[in-house]
């Protein structure tokens, strides 16, 4: 057992950086100091916050009343120079004395005993890391709940959303993997999937203990190209990585098809918002290369990100010369070919409804049979109202009266571990329908 820099048990230390967080920064600290883990053990947590050169006063001031209420749990680390979350977390980590380490962003916040529930967790199965699940909140409302998985099915692997948040990390695997997230990006945690994979143990917390507030101003609301270029950025620093290496073959190939899908989708932003950078994007997918480059990655067995291996393997062969044009003339061909199967099956209506994603935008380049783009979302504005390939994406309760028109309608969505709950929702109302998921794609 680690022992505190004042000499108890330290069972958590919690890593949470700062910046422009004064608004939301009490409440978090707040959930921390009140744990139901230090009931019993008033030394059994250690808040550590690291101020990533905020700009605000507000936030060293407002962490400097917690050190002074509350001294034996709360300190701060000032840095000096701005390195992004995955700075600070690197920082905080460095500095921890927990024999765990959790994670925790400055404007969410976390159920009073999840810190309890993952260390017990832990302690029962001597896991390398607990997981639990989380809840998103929209505008105040909560939006959907990311599910628990141990990923012990390689299929599971596609379900899982990397959220460094929702676990827990016993320190002595953090450091004997040689972990570190990458600075100066948005997407740090995407660090976790390496993670998972070489982890001997996982234990699961099947409840949702931490609620992830999805903010307008918030990094993970960004949607600028230096959001989209931190993703290619910190898949190729996978490949400097002792913990990659390390991984079997078997492994890998789970590895790259996950990071295929990934790139595609942020590949399809880029084309969308940001063209002119495009050639400068396709730069840093190279780097990516490596990671993608298995024979025989392509199996019944692991169906999802197939079509994304391909395409961007296919782009990066011909990136000297590739352009918006020949991206779309790749995404059309490939599609059409593992599309086709479905359609034969499910889409023989006369009206198919699509998903607001990028599998949908696919649909209207390639299909006239397409006929609306939905989100599910109804309150979602940065998607309602977009245009995809000249078609208006539109809330899905207002696609209900064109839908009366016909007597056969295929729904076909994109997404991952909601889909039963989005079906579920499609068919109480709407029990004909047929609701086909693509997400493998």
């Amino acid at each position: 057992m680690s022992k505190h820099r004042w000499g108890y048990a330290m069972k958590i230390s919690i890593v949470i950086p700062v910046y422009n967080s004064a608004e939301f920064l009490r409440r978090i600290l707040d959930c921390f100091i009140y744990q139901t883990i230090r009931l019993s053990d008033p030394s059994s947590i250690e808040v550590i916050v690291v101020n990533d050169c905020s700009p605000d006063a507000h936030d060293s001031i407002i962490t400097r009343e917690y050190c002074q209420m509350f001294p034996h749990v709360v300190s701060e680390i000032v840095l000096k120079e701005n390195l992004g979350p995955g700075g600070a977390r690197n920082t905080g980590v460095a500095a921890a004395r927990g024999d765990f380490i959790q994670f925790a962003d400055a404007d969410d916040y976390v159920d009073l005993s999840m810190c309890e529930k993952l260390y017990d967790a832990a302690m029962r199965d001597n896991a390398d890391i607990t997981v639990c699940g989380a809840m998103t909140l929209r505008n105040g409302k909560m939006d959907m709940t990311s599910p628990v998985s141990d990923l012990t099915d390689p299929e599971d692997f596609f379900n899982f959303t990397p959220q460094i948040w929702k676990l827990l990390i016993k320190r002595d695997f953090y450091l004997s993997i040689n972990s570190r997230f990458t600075e100066h990006v948005s997407t740090d945690d995407l660090i976790s999937l390496l993670w998972f994979l070489s982890a001997d143990k996982i234990a699961v917390v099947n409840e949702s203990l931490y609620y992830w507030i999805r903010r307008k101003t918030s990094l993970s609301e960004e949607s600028s190209y230096d959001f989209y270029l931190s993703y290619p950025t910190v898949f190729a620093d996978f490949l400097n990585f002792e913990m990659y290496n390390k991984l079997s073959l078997a492994k890998k190939k789970i590895l790259a098809l996950f990071i295929a899908k990934t790139l595609h989708r942020v590949l399809c932003g880029v084309i969308t918002k940001y063209p002119s950078k495009l050639s400068h994007y396709l730069s840093y997918l190279k780097k990516c290369k490596e990671l993608l480059d298995f024979s025989g990655i392509c199996n019944q067995a692991l169906k999802q990100g197939q079509f994304s291996v391909q395409l961007l393997r296919a782009v990066i062969d011909d990136s000297a010369s590739i352009s918006k044009t020949t991206i779309n003339s790749i995404e059309k061909q490939l599609f059409n070919e593992f599309i086709q199967p479905f359609l034969k099956e499910y889409g023989k209506g006369k009206f198919i409804i699509k998903g607001a994603s990028d599998m949908g935008r696919m649909f209207a380049m390639c299909f006239n049979s397409c006929r609306i783009d939905f989100d599910i979302t109804d309150n979602n504005p940065d998607i309602c109202g977009s245009v995809i390939e000249g078609r208006t994406v539109m809330p899905w309760s207002e696609c209900l009266p064109y839908m009366k028109r016909f007597e056969r309608v295929t729904v076909f969505l994109t997404v991952n571990y909601a889909f039963e709950n989005i079906k579920q929702t499609i068919l109480k109302d709407n029990p004909n329908l047929n609701v086909v998921n693509l997400y493998w794609l």
